[in-house]
């Protein structure tokens, strides 16, 4: 029989039997047994004490007020030499002789009068100027004096600082303004060194800062051109597939279109090859006539150039004989003459001799010239001949295009009459009814008015005279002329199917 005792692990179990060691536990739980052991808890909670030195005596005699904050606690674990925890029993044990059964004032009052003892002992043995100056050492000093006396009591300093310092006399105001005065001084003093440097610092920092936001514009400007260049990339796939599928739809209609050109183009060729075999053909007959005209006229030249140099040459020959007579009678004369007129007689008969031969010379190249006149009319001639050959070989050739188009077109234009039938027929003959109509309404432009004159029934029965009965020749009339053009007309006559009935109705009529 007994209680099951639970700590927390900020708290120690002790627990004590009769004759026997204590045993210690930090949290967790335990059994004590009825009058046979008892339990005691130890709080190894950290408290933190403030300790206040009032009118302490420095080395120098100085009274100062000095107030420290420390943080103490049960030492529950320490550290090994292989820095492990182990359970510190020794100090629990201490701290439960010293402090089980009493408040937690009264520990705090115990380790504030021991902290403060300390502290004005470390105080006695410092100027005001080391502990102003060296706040660390002080509190350092203080935690290593103390430390002996808190494991006795099974304590421990888990830290000590000193938070403040200060004197009733101004000793420490007069202090800090010495050491105000000195670091104003000091701060004048280099703000005066380096105010230059300040000035070159801030003009290089206001140079680097204008590099950067330049650098930062080019390369937003870089970033913006490369967006735009991404948007032109998604832009341009976006219109390539529009246009592929503009051009796919352009192809299909332009691939109708083509075969629709196609075969027209096919008609042009067959009529354009048709008309060139009608313009050769012409060609031909015009340049044979235009061969024999000019063969007929240079022929008839070259014959008027010979017989004119046949006659040029029978005068140059009527010449010489002349002066072949001039000759035998200067001869004669000579042989009359005397001795002194021999060298005028030689002289005149080499003057005459002369001139001769220039005549002659002269009808020689005549002669040329004139023939070589005639060959270029002879060859002027057929090269206009051969021009007008090759454009007569056109002409024909797009005559016979042109026929072999239009008898393509009415092979078509069968066979169309002979898949479509009646239907086109029908549409042949609705054609032409505009023109039959206006050939038919043209005698009646110039007419004021109508006078039907006629007799039997009267108007309206589709037999005798009358408006109607003009009517109805009309229409019949133009129905025959539409069957002329088709083959076939469909008449309106009178129905006598039906017993003593005259009602009109449309009959065929084949018209061969």
């Amino acid at each position: 029989m007994g209680n099951v005792v639970v700590a927390p692990p900020s708290h120690a179990l002790i627990v004590t039997k009769g004759g026997r060691e204590s045993r210690i536990q930090i949290g967790g739980r335990t059994f004590v047994p009825w009058l046979l052991a008892r339990c005691d808890k130890l709080s190894l909670e950290l408290r933190t004490i403030r300790v206040e030195s009032r009118s302490s005596a420095t080395a120098k005699g100085v009274m100062l007020d000095v107030v420290g904050v420390c943080q103490v606690k049960v030492s529950g674990y320490k550290e090994d030499d292989q820095r492990v925890l182990q359970q510190d029993d020794n100090a629990i044990r201490l701290a439960a002789q010293h402090f089980i059964g009493a408040t937690g004032d009264y520990l705090e009052s115990a380790v504030q009068a021991t902290m403060e003892g300390h502290q004005r002992a470390i105080l006695g043995t410092l100027t005001v100027e080391e502990v102003y100056r060296d706040r660390n050492a002080f509190a350092d000093q203080v935690r290593r004096l103390a430390a002996d006396d808190m494991r006795c009591m099974g304590l421990e300093i888990v830290s000590y600082t000193l938070t403040s310092i200060s004197d009733a006399e101004g000793y420490m105001d007069s202090l800090g303004v010495t050491q105000t005065q000195q670091v104003k001084r000091t701060a004048e003093e280099g703000r005066a060194l380096h105010q230059a440097e300040a000035q070159m610092r801030k003009e290089q920092e206001l140079l680097k800062s204008t590099l950067a936001v330049n650098e930062a514009k080019q390369k937003s400007a870089e970033s913006a051109a490369q967006l735009a260049l991404a948007q032109a990339a998604n832009a341009a796939q976006v219109n390539m597939a529009q246009a592929r599928a503009e051009n796919a739809r352009k192809l299909e209609e332009a691939t109708l279109r083509q075969k629709v050109v196609v075969a027209e183009a096919e008609q042009q060729r067959l009529k354009a090859e048709a008309d060139v075999k009608v313009q050769e053909q012409r060609s031909a007959l015009h340049k044979m006539k235009i061969e024999v005209d000019a063969e007929a006229e240079a022929s008839a030249a070259l014959i008027r150039e010979r017989k004119d140099a046949q006659a040029r040459r029978i005068q140059v020959e009527k010449e010489q004989a002349n002066v072949l007579v001039e000759k035998q009678r200067v001869e004669a004369e000579r042989v009359r003459v005397s001795a002194t007129a021999h060298m005028n007689a030689e002289a005149l008969l080499v003057e005459q001799t002369k001139h001769a031969e220039i005549r002659r010379i002269q009808a020689e190249a005549a002669l040329v010239e004139k023939t070589k006149e005639a060959e270029g009319l002879r060859l002027f001639a057929a090269a206009e001949a051969e021009a007008l050959r090759a454009k007569g070989l056109a002409e024909a050739a797009i005559l016979r295009a042109k026929m072999e188009v239009e008898m393509e077109e009415l092979r078509q234009t069968a066979a169309a009459y002979e898949m479509y039938g009646e239907s086109a027929l029908r549409m042949e003959a609705l054609k032409v009814m505009p023109l039959v109509a206006e050939h038919l309404a043209k005698p009646l432009e110039n007419t004021d008015k109508i006078v039907f004159l006629g007799s039997g029934a009267g108007a309206g029965d589709g037999q005798g005279g009358g408006p109607s009965a003009f009517i109805a020749d009309q229409l019949r009339s133009m129905q025959l002329i539409g069957g002329a053009l088709t083959g076939y007309a469909e008449v309106l006559a009178p129905d006598h199917s039906a017993s003593g009935s005259n009602k009109l109705s449309y009959r065929r009529l084949s018209i061969s």
